[in-house]
């Protein structure tokens, strides 16, 4: 049995401070910043997976269609970012993962890319376009369902 004057209860150090003036140094801003996410779509099925995804409640993120990518306003947006998610659909010709992967690389922006693999997908489409994209992507993901993509987008604060 612990002595009568030991708390049962559990306090952070930071939840117990004790003067006005200690609590003067205690930080009231939000623990982080938005991140500055760019999602690209690559191909011509995953402009419309962006263009679902536009009008959702976001922070700092911004969308690209495929014929962007080659763009000025591109490249700034690129330069300007912390994570760059591109979207593809399985058997899709992702080519301009080609362009944006050494782009981002040059520019350390970190990058995703995301395959909508439909169901009934075959393979080998699948499998094409995971290994166009694999050199040009820190995490490569796969997912049945376009609705994936806004609920990832969340988790990562876009």
């Amino acid at each position: 049995m612990p002595p009568s004057d030991v708390a049962l209860f559990a306090a952070s150090e930071s939840a117990r401070v004790m003067t006005a003036k200690e609590s003067r140094y205690r930080i009231t801003a939000p623990n982080s910043l938005p991140r500055a996410v760019r999602i690209v779509a690559l191909d011509a099925r995953s402009d419309g997976i962006i263009a679902d995804l536009v009008p959702l409640p976001w922070g700092n993120a911004r969308f690209f269609r495929s014929p962007h990518v080659g763009t000025t306003e591109f490249a700034h947006a690129i330069d300007g970012a912390d994570l760059l998610v591109m979207i593809a659909t399985a058997g899709a010709d992702a080519r301009a993962a080609t362009t944006i992967g050494p782009a981002c690389r040059r520019l350390r922006v970190t990058t995703t890319a995301v395959v909508v693999a439909d169901p009934g997908v075959a393979q080998p489409a699948l499998a094409a376009t995971l290994a166009r994209l694999r050199p040009h992507t820190s995490m490569l993901v796969t997912t049945s369902s376009a609705g994936y993509i806004a609920d990832m987008l969340t988790a990562l604060r876009a």
